[in-house]
């Protein structure tokens, strides 16, 4: 399984011992509580990420010289 497998890389990389206790399988609602809704249903405001990285005018500057 993934989750084993990367488990095992997490112990290799940090030198700690790999989890002995199985992981537990919970639905979002049981871990996060009642009202928790996924990103995925939500379009992010890019606004601050575009004007803090220059985002929008490199894109606009390969749209326009390609």
């Amino acid at each position: 399984m993934l989750k084993l497998f990367l488990q095992q890389v997490y112990a290799n990389v940090s030198g700690e011992p790999a989890l002995e206790e199985p992981t537990v399988d919970v639905s979002s609602k049981e871990f996060y509580g009642e009202g928790y809704d996924d990103s995925d249903k939500r379009i992010p405001d890019m606004t601050i990420i575009n004007r803090q990285l220059g985002i929008a005018f490199f894109l606009s500057y390969i749209f326009i010289f390609r």
